[in-house]
């Protein structure tokens, strides 16, 4: 006598890993970002996620272990450090590994990061014969950009010289407004910088050196 039961006709053993999905998340323009993979929910899978700078070929390879956040979900934070903070495009691909089956996928072969920052244009807006007007800056669209813009009287060398922190209108655009009592209310020719600033990188131009302002 006997007796017999199917208990399993699709026993997946060292099933292949699956990447479902990837993303970046964060700020990658200032340098601070994760990558985040789902894989089919195999608990055994093992990801990793190499990132290397466009500069110098691979020098700066480094492979990440993923930290599992649960069953096929898991998480790498980017270390500028590791990378000699080397700013421009980025190569981020993830791997997932279950035993000797493995599955790829590139994630960004253009990330932008530590994006440099560019001032696009500058304007003087308002009535500077009257001491009263705004300095425009429009950069490219970066998150993490500071924009200042140093003015001074042509007057007694740059003894009234005030670096003026701009007021971020959206991004890409930055407005300040000129305060002449920084200044002694000096008439005559003022020089009006803009700075750009995206962690250690800069753009700086210069807006008017001969600007007529009154008071």
């Amino acid at each position: 006598k006997q007796a017999a039961v199917a208990v399993n006709n699709n026993l997946q053993v060292y099933e292949a890993p699956k990447i479902i999905s990837t993303a970046i998340e964060g700020n990658p323009s200032a340098g601070e970002f994760k990558v985040r993979v789902k894989t089919n929910a195999v608990s055994s899978v093992t990801v990793k996620v190499p990132i290397w700078s466009d500069a110098n070929g691979q020098d700066d390879l480094k492979w990440y272990v993923a930290t599992k956040v649960k069953d096929g979900e898991y998480l790498v934070t980017f270390d500028g450090n590791n990378h000699k903070k080397q700013s421009g495009a980025y190569h981020v691909q993830a791997y997932a590994y279950n035993g000797d089956k493995q599955a790829a996928v590139a994630v960004n072969n253009n990330l932008q990061v530590y994006e440099a920052p560019k001032i696009i244009s500058t304007a003087i807006e308002g009535n500077p014969s009257a001491g009263e007007f705004k300095v425009r800056v429009k950069t490219n669209a970066v998150s993490s950009v500071t924009v200042k813009v140093p003015i001074w009287s042509d007057a007694n060398g740059q003894d009234d010289l005030k670096w003026y922190v701009a007021t971020k209108v959206k991004d890409g655009e930055y407005l300040v407004t000129f305060d002449g009592n920084n200044h002694k209310k000096q008439s005559g020719a003022y020089h009006v910088h803009a700075y750009a600033y995206n962690g250690d990188k800069q753009a700086a131009v210069a807006v008017n050196n001969n600007l007529s302002v009154k008071f």
